[in-house]
């Protein structure tokens, strides 16, 4: 969708577009295209490696054997990576609600959607639909957009939003969905007082859990809770021959997260419990226009932990590539320790920001300061320029103040 936004606006550009016109169908067919192609590549892929592919629905019968379909298979190593599904909150009418995954197959556009739901899925879609042309409408729950990102970059999101003409009520709770000539009328509560609104389409976006139901985990010997199947450091399971990996453990439920897990949870499977998993540093993007990307502790959290922290923001609207592009919403912001000079975290929300993230990503791993990122040298213009034009700023900023003893 982030093409047809750039038709929209082409003729800011000197482009003149005779009949701007968006075909839902050819959307969808070229969705369903790729998704074929990067799914239906691996399984030639794996059989070439020697992998036995086996479809149904599989369940423990004891701590080293599996049952599917009738069929047992027994292993001295087994690892779960079951995933997860959507969470569906209790509320009178949710049948009628439609899911994300429904979202992907829709025949026909809706006039009107509700999102009951602010977080990254529910983010991700409303911007799609709206940019297609749908009026959307977000009911969230909680006080902010995407809970557990930096407060500020779900200030600006939430903003952005809101100008692009998405309707975005926070603080609310969700009653009843129930259907009316044709429409569906949802009531909720917020600010004290009963709502309704109407749609042509409601769907859920409150989150997922892992997909474990129905796995007989008792039987492989094997402990899970409400958060999912719980693993030590090395994703091995209460079962020593069993580990998990991926949104059945919980966590960050993001899939980059899961084939780091897998990748580790096989080795240390294999090789003996020699390496440890480590979130410190895992870049995830939200992918609305403009996207949010996030790495390391948020302002907040690097505070919580008693560290004596600075932050230091550049908006878009500062850097000349962004201005030439016409894409001048949000910033990039870096969470500093003090003193140290110690890069904590980087948030971005702007054009890009799921690929400029890598860089603050890369420069935390092999631990460079502050002040070792002031020194890079960028190719200039650039949207990447700005974060080292901050960092200098920072340095600058920096050498000004008392360190703290």
């Amino acid at each position: 969708m982030e093409v047809w936004e750039t038709v929209k606006k082409a003729d800011v550009f000197g482009v003149e577009v005779k009949q701007q016109r968006l075909n839902w169908h050819k959307v969808l067919h070229r969705k369903d295209h790729w998704i074929d192609k990067f799914v239906g590549g691996k399984e030639p892929f794996l059989e070439k490696q020697g992998v036995d592919l086996v479809y149904g629905e599989a369940k423990f019968v004891d701590v080293h054997t599996l049952q599917v379909d009738g069929k047992t298979y027994t292993a001295d190593r087994i690892l779960i990576g079951a995933g997860s599904k959507p969470v569906m909150p209790p509320i009178e009418g949710i049948e009628h609600a439609k899911t994300n995954r429904e979202l992907l197959t829709l025949p026909e556009l809706p006039e009107t959607i509700v999102m009951i739901g602010g977080g990254v899925i529910g983010l991700e879609f409303s911007h799609i639909y709206h940019a297609a042309g749908v009026k959307v409408t977000i009911l969230q729950r909680g006080s902010v957009l995407l809970k557990g990102q930096d407060r500020d970059s779900s200030e600006e999101i939430r903003k952005i939003s809101e100008k692009k003409g998405i309707d975005v009520i926070t603080n609310t709770n969700v009653r009843q969905i129930r259907e009316k000539n044709g429409q569906y009328v949802v009531h909720f509560e917020a600010g004290g007082k009963q709502h309704t609104i109407e749609a042509d389409l409601v769907v859920i976006a409150a989150g997922r859990k892992p997909d474990i139901e129905g796995l007989d985990l008792n039987k492989g010997g094997i402990d899970y809770d409400g958060n999912g199947i719980k693993v030590n450091e090395y994703l091995q399971t209460s079962n020593e021959r069993v580990y998990a990996a991926g949104d059945c453990i919980g966590g960050m439920m993001l899939t980059p997260v899961a084939s780091y897990e897998a990748r580790l949870a096989i080795l240390n499977a294999f090789k003996g419990n020699k390496t440890k998993v480590d979130y410190a540093i895992i870049p995830h993007t939200v992918f609305t226009m403009p996207q949010v990307a996030t790495v390391g502790l948020t302002e907040d959290q690097a505070r919580a932990k008693g560290i004596d922290v600075v932050s230091y923001k550049t908006p878009f609207k500062h850097n000349g590539t962004a201005i030439l592009l016409g894409e001048t919403d949000g910033f990039i912001k870096l969470v500093i320790e003090r003193g140290s000079g110690k890069i904590l975290g980087g948030h971005i929300v702007g054009i890009e920001a799921g690929e400029l993230i890598h860089e603050i990503a890369i420069a935390m791993r092999v631990n460079m300061n502050i002040y070792d990122l002031a020194n890079v040298v960028q190719v200039h213009p650039t949207l990447s320029e700005g974060l080292i034009l901050m960092a200098q700023q920072a340095v600058r900023e920096l050498a000004t103040q008392s360190v703290p003893k």
